[in-house]
């Protein structure tokens, strides 16, 4: 079949069988061929030929006639590869890696970007196995050498350098004891820190004087009267409102 160009005075209907093919006005777009008879084996719809043309490729390309299997099988490689990203501990020979696994070696993590074994991760040098994922900072300053031990208790057996919760303060062991309480001047203890005592106390009577010290809080309540102590006294509650006494609950008789 041969073609032929466009002429001048067919360019009005090409631009009008553009504009309705583009539109998806399939229907008025070929009406337009049919009713110009002078149009046939003329190459003027090359620019829709040529989107068909994408199209058709496009759907070769991409088009999966199992759409819900490929997406199963791309989940299943997913969850595979996040299970694989995991801590694998120290390094050993002896264990097979793979892609996503995290390893210490020489107090440095590593992370495995393809599969091997016995396949040391390398120091400071760039490696197609192993790269490091974990940068030092420079070192802190030395920890106290301690072991706390909380409460100290006359059943524990203590060791040097052990520390105790005791009264208003914590205390280090000097030597090794058993049911050697601490204080200031004992041979078995040294004062590691002090802290001062806060003590709430609510009662009827007054602390005794060789209990008070510096931040100890006390509270005075009132005995209550009950039904019988009232009756005995033979007055009435306004009586009872002017001597200003404290209500409270006492137990099922009487308040």
């Amino acid at each position: 079949m041969l073609y032929q160009d466009i002429q001048l005075g067919d360019i009005d209907l090409k631009s009008q069988y553009i504009t309705l093919w583009m539109n998806e006005q399939y229907t008025e777009a070929f009406n337009i061929l049919s009713n110009n008879p002078q149009l046939d084996s003329k190459a003027f719809v090359a620019e829709c030929s040529n989107l068909i043309f994408q199209a058709i490729m496009a759907i070769e390309e991409k088009y999966d006639n199992d759409v819900n299997g490929f997406l199963a099988l791309k989940l299943t490689e997913y969850n595979e590869a996040i299970d694989q990203f995991k801590q694998m501990g120290e390094w050993s020979a002896q264990i097979a890696y793979v892609v996503g696994n995290f390893v210490t070696h020489n107090n440095k993590t590593y992370l495995c970007i393809q599969d091997n074994i016995n396949h040391e991760p390398p120091t400071g040098a760039e490696d197609e196995y192993w790269v490091e994922i974990m940068l030092n900072g420079p070192e802190g300053s030395p920890g106290l050498d301690v072991n706390l031990k909380y409460a100290w208790s006359g059943a524990v057996t203590y060791a040097p350098r052990d520390v105790v919760y005791y009264k208003d303060g914590l205390y280090i062991a000097t030597q090794a004891s058993l049911n050697q309480p601490p204080s200031d001047t004992s041979e078995y203890w040294n004062v590691f820190l002090k802290m001062p005592r806060a003590k709430i106390i609510v009662s009827q009577t007054s602390v005794p004087p060789d209990e008070l010290y510096d931040g100890l809080i006390w509270f005075r309540i009132m005995v209550p009267l009950t039904w019988a102590q009232v009756d005995a006294k033979n007055v009435t509650f306004e009586d009872i409102d002017n001597m200003n006494q404290t209500w409270a609950f006492i137990d099922e008789g009487g308040w």
